[in-house]
């Protein structure tokens, strides 16, 4: 008997049916547990089989005719039940019950939920917070981060009575009123009075920042560096990461500023130390990304990352400029002097890793943090020519945490010098960046867009650049700001009524920043076809991604269309029907836009457009097909191969649009009627049939 080999002797291994899951070749499982923090992998398994199950249901719920009375009902119920749950973002089709996914489970559970409503930055925070009773959801703590969180369950989600953590957030910012710290003097058995300071607010303690595990030790590896190479370096944490710690969130990406050499040299040196005294330690490569001046890129940075911390290492710096040129000469600095140059004041707090305090060198960063205020450390203009885009980013913070923009920041935004500059210093790919960031988060979306045309960058930023040009020679694009602002106020009523996904919500707000050249089309190159406008201003003007830009674009495309139809055409399965087959799950959104774009008066006529449309059976209609396909057509009805073809699978497509299903009730009827068609396309095009009759000769006499 000859030996087995060695891909047969592993058919021979014992393996435990149920434990080989665990093994690391399942990637989605490990992957989907860390990203959602599952504490138990039953948990898991548990949300597969749910979905699955889900799945069985509407194939089953499939199997039975649109119009079946029992279909219907119980299609209510399972589209009411599941997004009540949260796990499908609309109740508008059963496309989304197929979707369903063991990760569309694991984002409804507690802790995870937490996270995204910005308690906690980790997942693996939120479990801890949960644990230890700081969450509550209503009067009722809750210490199991599996719980399953519904919709009306997320909107009574908060801090729980008496949690530390909410006290320390509050404490920092200032927001403690005169009855919680009678309550909390109470508690301490002391005198009220001595817990009041001057005035009627608590005496804020001096900053402090909590490290966690992971910063604690890239901190002492840092310091060990240090010490190792004999220097005098003084490593300061920077910037965002500070602000965040301090408003208690959490943050992996970390910038460091040394005072005594460059970045690249002391990432070099972190590395160079970990290399020698932990060889196993989980340390990236040095990145460098270098200054580009032109581009208001003044300072060289060094990227790495040390266990699992993203590190961007700098110099702190100071400028000057020469009278006859706008670029500086960028040199060593003070931290007053780098603080001094940093877009604003929250941004311009250190954190000494030598002394492990927080230094507060512009004398207003901690106050303004208290206050909840925007303020650049210089005067704004100064500030602003030095980078431009720092007019985006000033709005993009003020939306994201709440604060308000500083008198002198609305003025100087206001400066057309400034608006010259973001157009010649700052290139289009870091407008679209900051652009991106403010729209794509949900809960402030709107308000950067109301905040950009209050302060009148939006018809700045909203051009088609130089490498596409309008196809109208007049063309002329309206002012976007008193068209944005109405579109805003709008949208956020009609969404109150018919909620929308975070992407589709992500695409209506890129389409209403473009509404100022709706109706316009612009040309890339003379040999393309000319393209809807709003396609240029956000894939050439802002430099966004072109599948961002192609979506954003169709749905204002439709809207425009939908917005002038007469009632007729929106009563008309058909029409609607062809628009929904182009936008598919999209559909929805181009409604709404429409009808934000409509006059108060007129309305009502999407609305019912809309309910028509998802009471009639049209819902997935973009994924129908035509019941007779081309080679059955040729074969069975005698229609010539070539262009015909293509008509008549539109035709068919057409008439099951209009009686609003794919099912085909009278097959016979059906195929009357279609080769009627086929006869009257035949009588009518004798040229394309005679040219595709000499195509046919031709391909036979080849063979």
């Amino acid at each position: 008997m000859r030996q087995l080999k060695p891909h047969e002797q592993k058919l021979l291994r014992k393996v435990n049916l149920y434990q080989w899951k665990r093994d690391d070749n399942n990637v989605r499982e490990a992957k989907i547990i860390r990203k959602y923090g599952i504490q138990d992998r039953e948990d898991y398994t548990r949300y597969n089989k749910l979905s699955g199950l889900v799945t069985k249901v509407v194939a089953q719920l499939r199997k039975l005719p649109a119009s079946d009375e029992e279909r219907i009902k119980m299609t209510e119920v399972l589209l009411d039940k599941l997004y009540t749950m949260g796990v499908i973002p609309t109740a508008s089709s059963l496309d989304k019950c197929v979707e369903l996914s063991a990760s569309s489970f694991a984002r409804r559970r507690l802790s995870v939920v937490v996270t995204r409503n910005h308690f906690t930055e980790q997942v693996s925070q939120a479990n801890r917070y949960i644990e230890q009773g700081h969450i509550s959801i209503g009067p009722d703590v809750v210490t199991d981060p599996a719980m399953h969180v519904t919709r009306e369950m997320e909107d009574c989600l908060q801090w729980s009575q008496g949690s530390k953590v909410k006290r320390n957030v509050m404490e920092f910012n200032e927001e403690l009123d005169d009855f919680e710290l009678m309550a909390q003097a109470a508690r301490k058995m002391v005198n009220p009075i001595d817990a009041l300071g001057q005035g009627s607010r608590l005496m804020v303690k001096e900053p402090a920042i909590v490290l966690t595990e992971k910063e604690t030790a890239v901190f002492k590896v840092i310091m060990d560096t240090i010490h190792h190479f004999q220097l005098n370096t003084v490593p300061r944490a920077a910037g965002g990461w500070v602000r965040d710690k301090l408003l208690g969130k959490e943050s992996d990406d970390i910038d460091i500023a040394v005072d005594d050499m460059s970045g690249e040299t002391f990432a070099y040196k972190v590395k160079d130390f970990l290399a020698t005294t932990s060889p196993n330690a989980s340390c990236s490569s040095v990145g460098v990304v270098r200054a580009n001046p032109d581009q208001s890129k003044h300072l060289e940075t060094a990227t790495l990352r040390v266990l699992d911390i993203s590190l961007d290492v700098n110099n702190l710096r100071t400028e000057t400029y020469t009278q006859d040129s706008r670029i500086p000469v960028v040199a060593l600095g003070t931290p007053q002097e780098d603080a001094s140059r940093r877009d604003f004041t929250i941004n311009a707090l250190f954190y000494n890793l030598r002394t492990a305090s927080v230094e507060d060198f512009t004398g207003k960063g901690l106050d303004d943090l208290r206050a909840g205020i925007i303020r650049t450390p210089l005067e704004p203009t100064i500030t602003f020519q030095d980078d431009p885009l720092r007019i985006l980013r000033a709005v993009r913070f003020s939306t994201r945490l709440g604060f308000r923009l500083d008198d002198g920041i609305v003025k100087a935004a206001s400066d057309p010098n400034i608006y010259g500059l973001l157009l010649t210093k700052v290139s289009r790919e870091r407008w679209g960046v900051e652009v991106h960031k403010m729209l794509v988060r949900r809960p402030t979306s709107l308000d950067s867009l109301a905040m950009l045309t209050s302060l009148g960058i939006i018809n700045v930023i909203t051009t088609v650049g130089d490498s596409a040009k309008f196809e109208e020679p007049d063309a002329v694009p309206k002012d976007q700001g008193p068209i944005v602002q109405a579109l805003v106020h709008r949208l956020r009523e009609v969404e109150s009524d018919h909620p929308l996904a975070d992407d589709q919500h992500f695409a209506l707000t890129l389409a209403i920043l473009t509404s100022g050249v709706y109706g316009l089309h612009v040309r890339e190159k003379p040999s393309k076809p000319p393209r809807c406008a709003c396609y240029g201003v956000l894939r050439h003007g802002l430099k966004l991604p072109n599948a961002e830009a192609e979506r954003a674009s169709a749905i204002s495309d439709v809207a425009s269309r939908l917005s002038k139809a007469s009632q007729g055409e929106l009563d008309s399965p058909v029409f609607v029907g062809h628009f929904m087959r182009y936008l598919k799950d999209d559909w929805v959104v181009a409604v709404c836009l429409a009808e934000c774009l409509a006059p108060v008066s007129e309305r009502q006529r999407f609305v019912d457009c809309r309910q028509k449309a998802m009471q009639s059976g049209l819902v997935g209609c973009w994924n129908w097909r035509a019941p007779v396909n081309g080679a059955s057509l040729a074969k069975d009805f005698g229609m010539p191969r070539g262009e015909g073809l293509s008509v008549l699978l539109e035709k068919q497509v057409d008439r099951l649009l209009s009686n609003c299903s794919m099912v085909v009730k009278d097959e016979q009827e059906f195929r009357s009627w279609l080769q009627t068609e086929v006869d009257e396309w035949v009588a009518a095009n004798p040229e394309a049939v005679a040219r595709a009759k000499k195509g046919g000769k031709a391909k036979k006499a080849k063979k």
